[in-house]
């Protein structure tokens, strides 16, 4: 479907989940094994950038609902990254976002050499979460929303598909007898706490990007007695789950300032923010039907205002996207359907409206972290007076009463406070998990410090986009210390007006 939210995890690798489908579900056919605490061990190898990398698969049974401990079990899955160093520090546990990603299979992705760098200070635990990749289930729901490509994206009609697959979803995996209700940030918490253990080891580092920083706190909250230290990129801080709509405005006034400064865009854009009101405006008006090429036909879809709302809102979330907004958005108000850009992301929202919901893990896991009353109150209030409202959050949190699962304790939002040195990272240009997420958050963390990337976005951008990046990492890895306050990136490289033109 096509929004913010729904369409990262739709770049989850398809390819990668359908290979481990059948896996899930011969692990749930077959009997449980109790948690043992035991890692069952084998040898890994792959391939990256031309260099054989050997590496360990572990496996660890964890109970599924904690509250139950002698119940059913769940399988983990990790690659173990030796440590390159004569005297390694504690295991480095790369946490994932999402929710619902893979570290394993960001591992083996553009961010790879970062954790291979990083086993010079201690050995690397790139972690399948429970319900993720290649732990035991991985709960990938089966069927399609199947969002007719004929009508413009009103948001009650989406909700109302988006709600459909989700309970087709939930129904599936209840009736496997999975405890959807243990998909929770902290059953997560102990998941990593019990992998502590049965690495035989009283301290763990902790590294984690967007969703991995929110289950990285409730970590902190419960377990920090056993954290060395803890690097957190592209910043989700306990009640952060739902974005602000004030934030998403800021960032559009942020790029509004940029086109302004690029005397090549302003030529033709004289004033972004009222290209985009246009924009809005005509395809609430009159739906826009973009004919999309492909190699055997052409298929139109119909895109209306709650679409490009939610494009634009993705769109603010990566750098790349930023770069690329000026001339799509000049693209649809020309209505030049044959622009690459405007191809690009109609072919992105047609696989969104024939594809899959995603994963139920990643759903279950937002519906029970929620929000807290005062921050969806705010939210409520600033959505009115936004051009985008609350775009960057749909279909949450309504979707969740298709999941039917309990919300996280109130206590797990509260501010975070914590003795243990943790550095924070944030992109200027991170739409996802912006710089004020930091700010509201480091007076909790003494031992805290923050490096901002000028010019970065959400995902790669906190970890490739510099190769500063890497030496400050290894740096705070190794020391808990951080010399760095900022890191500059090179000025955006928008695309070309022409590149709109059919």
């Amino acid at each position: 479907m096509n929004n913010p939210v729904m369409r990262q995890r739709a770049n989850l690798d398809r390819k990668f989940r359908d290979t481990f489908f059948a896996v899930a579900l011969l692990c749930l056919i077959a009997p449980a094994a109790r948690p043992g605490g035991t890692i069952d061990y084998q040898p890994y190898e792959y391939i990256y950038s031309g260099q054989n990398i050997h590496a360990q698969l572990g496996r660890l049974s964890v109970p599924e609902n904690y509250e139950h401990p002698d119940g059913k079990s769940v399988t983990l899955a990790f690659v173990r990254l030796k440590s390159t160093a004569s005297h390694p520090g504690p295991p480095i546990i790369y946490l994932a976002g999402g929710p619902g990603g893979s570290a394993i299979k960001l591992m083996r992705g553009p961010r790879g050499s970062v954790f291979l760098a990083m086993r010079a200070a201690g050995d690397v635990i790139a972690l399948d979460q429970r319900g993720t990749g290649l732990a035991q289930p991985d709960l990938n729901c089966p069927g399609k929303v199947d969002f007719p490509l004929n009508e413009p994206g009103a948001y009650p009609e989406m909700l109302r598909y988006l709600i459909d697959a989700s309970r087709r979803c939930a129904s599936y995996w209840r009736s496997r007898s999975v405890d959807l209700a243990t998909y929770n940030v902290v059953q997560n918490a102990r998941d990593i706490d019990l992998v502590r253990q049965a690495l035989g080891t009283d301290k763990i580092c902790l590294w984690g990007s967007s969703y991995g920083t929110f289950l990285g706190f409730s970590i902190l909250r419960h377990f920090g007695d056993h954290v060395s230290r803890a690097i957190f990129a592209g910043v989700e801080g306990p009640d952060d789950t739902l974005k602000l709509p004030g934030l998403t405005e800021d960032q559009l006034h942020s790029l509004s300032r940029m086109v302004a400064e690029t005397s090549a865009l302003h030529r033709q854009i004289p004033d972004f923010m009222t290209l985009l009101r246009e924009v809005l405006t005509a395809a609430r008006q009159r739906p826009f039907v973009v004919p999309v090429t492909g190699a055997e036909r052409t298929v139109s879809i119909t895109l209306g205002g709650a679409d490009l709302e939610q494009l634009v809102a993705g769109m603010l979330g990566e750098r790349e996207g930023f770069e690329k907004l000026p001339a799509m958005l000049l693209a649809f108000r020309n209505r030049q359907w044959l622009s690459p850009l405007i191809q690009s992301a109609a072919q992105e929202m047609i696989k969104e409206r024939t594809g899959s919901i995603g994963t139920a893990m990643s759903l279950v896991m937002d519906c029970s972290s929620g929000v807290s009353p005062k921050r969806l109150a705010e939210i409520t209030v600033t959505a009115k007076g936004t051009l985008l409202g609350s775009a960057m959050n749909f279909p949450f949190p309504e979707i969740c009463s298709a999941w039917n699962v309990p919300q996280i304790p109130q206590t797990e939002r509260m501010p975070a406070h914590s003795e243990v040195p943790v550095l924070f990272i944030s992109g200027s240009l991170d739409g996802r998990t912006p710089v004020g997420n930091v700010e509201e958050l480091l007076a909790g963390f003494p031992f805290g410090a923050e490096v901002v990337i000028d010019g970065a976005g959400h995902g790669n951008d906190l970890f490739i986009s510099s190769p500063e990046i890497t030496s400050l990492l290894l740096t705070f890895m190794t020391t808990g210390r951080s010399v760095t306050k900022r890191i500059v990136l090179p000025p955006l490289q928008f695309a070309a007006l022409s590149n709109a033109i059919n």
